[in-house]
């Protein structure tokens, strides 16, 4: 008898421990779970959780599909709107619609930290992510970086959190690299770490939690619905303090 639990409770923790590696082709993750159209997201920093909120930005991601040159695309229209008109980031993000795979994306910025107008054109391909030598494209820092394997663009994170297989206690490895960083291309293992109520517009929402340590002192959770399988909400701390992803309703705005 005493055999039979041992061997249960291994069996147990080998399911509990076991971890879905997330890739392109093998069906891991479910691409009919991505939300199409306008989403608004209120983003913004605390020191500390009592303390006063600051750096306010206002997110719109629009997906969409769109057809270019006889080849089927997503598309994410990514804007910030900083509360100042002199301050401007635009990007515009493409993947495979078949696969999600990353193939090419343009940045404008302009009036951040005192800078000029800066702008970026960026190539994905299965080994490697690079940017184009036009300077009248692409005027900031050049990189070619290698990918063994590809990796999901880390800029899309909120689109990559809709299309997984949720179970709580599961675990998902998911190679993400932001294009240009110094931080390389690597596996981060999220784990859907609860169950939770949250209101929403006067709804009550009911979302699975997916959560990632980065550190000791730098820790992630997201809210996901559910339902829809949108994000509805980010919590971050890091030594730098707290960071908030809320997710507004799009009516809101349609209302002003």
């Amino acid at each position: 008898m005493r055999t039979y639990l041992i061997t249960g409770i291994l069996m147990l923790t080998m399911v509990s421990a076991q971890i879905d590696t997330i890739k392109f082709d093998d069906g891991s993750f479910k691409m009919n779970q991505l939300n199409f159209g306008d989403h608004y997201y209120l983003v913004f920093m605390q020191k500390e959780a009592d303390g006063p909120k600051s750096n306010f930005t206002i997110w719109k991601r629009s997906l969409r599909r769109e057809k270019m040159d006889g080849k089927n695309y997503i598309h994410l229209d990514w804007a910030m709107d900083f509360g100042d008109p002199t301050k401007l980031v635009k990007e515009n993000i493409y993947v495979d619609a078949n696969t999600f795979r990353p193939q090419f994306e343009t940045h404008l910025m302009r009036g951040m930290r005192g800078a000029g107008e800066s702008r970026s054109s960026i190539r994905w391909q299965r080994n490697h992510v690079f940017s184009e030598s036009d300077t009248l494209k692409h005027n900031s820092r050049q990189f070619d970086t290698e990918l063994d394997p590809q990796t999901f663009n880390w800029q899309l994170d909120m689109e990559t959190f809709s299309m997984l297989p949720y179970k709580l206690g599961k675990k998902f490895a998911i190679n993400f690299y932001h294009p240009g960083s110094s931080v390389m291309p690597k596996y981060y293992v999220y784990t859907v770490s609860g169950e939770e109520k949250i209101d929403f517009a006067g709804r009550e929402i009911d979302c699975w939690l997916i959560s990632y340590d980065y550190d000791e002192k730098s820790h992630s959770t997201w809210w996901v619905d559910k339902k829809t399988f949108q994000v509805m909400k980010l919590y971050e701390t890091s030594p730098y303090g707290i960071r908030y992803k809320i997710k507004i309703a799009a009516d809101f705005f349609k209302s002003l």
